[in-house]
């Protein structure tokens, strides 16, 4: 009787701790990081021949995930230098098609301008591939994370193409914010979505940058004015290469939202696409926010970074850090 319930007890903590691995090893995958073994050497030899079992097939996949991860990203290295030399090459033969002593007919100049197209294509294909690799897999560090700087930064950094392309980039909500996230995994996340933003924004519109406190979590939209998405077509905008068809004659990968949905489930948080009444997409970065004390102590550095400052001294803050 008493072995009977000891062998049930054994059988039931073995279960248990495969039920809490098989989580774990996700949680493990998605952040880029070797699951813990569940196996400890308890149990009668069947159990714990069945844990050992479970932890070599979680290191199998999480190895096969890892070499799938390091193989985009050693392909694309590999392939962009290639296709950098090929389109020098092809600018090299434009500039002597565009010599006044030239006798070239139109139909030639047509086709070095769609190869050259091609390969502008192929390079942001590439170039896109690469920042999922590297959104998917880079061990995240959750830390307090004031977000002042970092989306002036991002403004900074985007509002030039904004301005050339004839739009407006404009901060709104709530300063002083503090998220608990991972300060790469946030400009993935925003790089992608103003990208994506300003991209399909009609001339003359604005892409609002908007921050905001809700409960405990932190937010962060982008939103634009553009034709947006179909309700139908939300459920699959974050898939990899995949494209509305109303888009088909825009430049674009098809991997921006992808890009930006992996990227925030390694900073902690959620990616939700939303259709504002008046048109267009908003893209919400959904993060928790920091604790109190997280966050007076990170108030306290930032006061004493101002200080810095005044005294000549050099600051060193979350973006320099990168």
């Amino acid at each position: 009787e008493v072995a009977g319930d000891h062998g049930r007890h054994n059988v039931e903590e073995v279960v248990e701790s495969l039920d809490a691995g098989t989580a774990q090893v996700a949680a493990a995958v998605r952040a880029g990081r070797a699951p813990r073994p569940i196996g400890d050497g308890r149990g009668p030899p069947e159990l714990r021949r069945l844990s050992r079992h479970f932890d070599q097939m979680a290191a199998g996949v999480t190895y096969t995930l890892e070499s799938q991860r390091a193989f985009v990203a050693d392909a694309g290295h590999q392939l962009r230098n290639p296709l950098t030399a090929l389109r020098l090459r092809l600018q090299t033969v434009g500039a002597a098609l565009a010599a006044p002593d030239a006798r070239v007919d139109d139909a030639l100049r047509d086709e070095l301008g769609a190869a050259l197209e091609e390969t502008d294509r192929l390079v942001g294909v590439l170039d896109a591939l690469l920042a999922l690799a590297r959104a998917e897999g880079r061990a995240p560090h959750a830390a307090p994370l004031p977000l002042d700087p970092v989306l002036a930064d991002r403004a900074s950094a985007w509002g030039v193409l904004a301005e050339h392309e004839g739009l407006a980039l404009r901060r709104l909500g709530p300063r002083g914010l503090v998220a608990r996230s991972d300060v790469d995994s946030v400009v993935a996340v925003l790089d992608a979505v103003l990208d994506n933003a300003l991209k399909y924004a009609p001339p003359g519109t604005a892409v609002e940058l908007t921050t905001a406190r809700v409960d405990d979590q932190v937010e962060i939209a982008v939103r634009d004015h553009g034709r947006g998405l179909d309700p139908d077509e939300l459920a699959r905008a974050t898939d990899r290469f995949w494209r509305s068809p109303t888009q088909n004659g825009s430049d674009g990968t098809g991997l921006g939202l992808a890009i930006a949905s992996r990227a925030a489930e390694r900073a902690g948080g959620e990616l939700l696409l939303q259709l504002p009444d008046d048109g267009g997409l908003r893209v919400v970065l959904r993060l928790p926010a920091a604790s109190s004390r997280d966050a007076a102590e990170e108030g306290a550095d930032a006061a004493a970074g101002a200080a810095a400052v005044d005294d000549g001294r050099p600051v060193h803050s979350p973006l320099n850090a990168r």
